[in-house]
């Protein structure tokens, strides 16, 4: 049976691992902005300051899915050996959103038993319907799983940080405005 203190402890834990994910990913998530605005503005700081307030705003209707098309394209069209190098970029954005999403919208799983856990890992669970049958889906997290995805954010970072980089000095360049 599963003990209050138990279970205090787990969503105690559940939450902390959660706060990690979404403040982690959020990096990435303004990475993105920020290089979509300083690309499309031209570095213009009255348009680099509204353009951004009009892309992050909830009411302005683009989603993080539309930002990375735009991302996808600028990076494909416009940066191909920043692309050639980082093939997976788009993609691994995604998957770390992804994993987000996860933390944020599943709920803990209590086990039957409290010596289950392990005192570290919180099992996140929901069921959805792949093609009209339930399913139930999962993520384990623990400090294994945290750190890896503070490994992944830090490594996107520094990639987006390098293409907003490329970014500035292409809209730096006169020869580009022509």
């Amino acid at each position: 049976m599963m003990t209050q203190q138990t279970l205090e402890k787990m969503s105690r834990l559940c939450a902390n691992y959660r706060g990690t994910i979404i403040h982690e990913t959020i990096f990435i998530e303004t990475g993105v902005d920020t290089c979509v605005t300083e690309f499309l503005s031209g570095s213009n700081s009255a348009r680099v300051e509204d353009l951004y307030r009009l892309l992050v705003h909830k009411q302005s209707g683009v989603s993080f899915s539309s930002k990375m098309l735009m991302l996808t394209y600028i990076v494909k069209n416009y940066f191909q050996e920043f692309d050639k190098r980082n093939k997976d970029l788009t993609q691994s954005i995604n998957s770390l959103i992804e994993i987000r999403n996860m933390a944020a919208h599943r709920k803990m799983k209590i086990p039957k038993d409290f010596s289950e856990f392990d005192g570290e890992t919180i099992n996140l669970h929901w069921v959805s319907t792949k093609k009209g049958l339930p399913k139930e889906e999962g993520i384990k997290m623990n400090l294994k799983f945290i750190n890896d995805v503070i490994a992944e954010r830090n490594r996107l970072h520094t990639t987006l940080t390098e293409l907003y980089e490329l970014i500035k000095q292409e809209n730096g360049n006169p020869e580009n405005n022509k």
